[in-house]
């Protein structure tokens, strides 16, 4: 399952899978973070960056920017959540987000 909605708590809380998954932030074209959500589901590791971001640079953005900012998620199956990283690895070294703290494997 993939969706894109508008990142605002209201579209988190009403959009946002109950399930583990891979969540990329864009601005326009532009992906500013890629995250995933493995112990938790996707809806509240998306609420737990609306509140406060663990990433003082992406929390900047959704507080400046908020509603302009748009969030796709992937819901990641059972057999896969194993992987859940690998494949959150994959997505930040083929779009470089501007905001992940480490952008790339070194």
């Amino acid at each position: 399952m993939h969706q894109t909605v508008g990142f605002s708590y209201v579209n988190i809380s009403r959009w946002a899978p109950d399930a583990p998954g891979i969540y990329r932030v864009f601005l326009g074209k532009i992906c500013l973070y890629v995250g995933s959500a493995r112990d938790q589901t996707l809806k509240d590791r998306l609420k737990q960056h609306w509140r406060g971001s663990h990433n003082r640079r992406l929390g900047m953005w959704i507080r400046c920017h908020g509603k302009a900012l748009r969030v796709e998620f992937f819901v990641v199956d059972a057999k896969n959540v194993s992987r859940i990283k690998e494949i959150e690895q994959d997505q930040i070294d083929r779009l470089s987000p501007m905001l992940n703290l480490i952008n790339a494997r070194g």
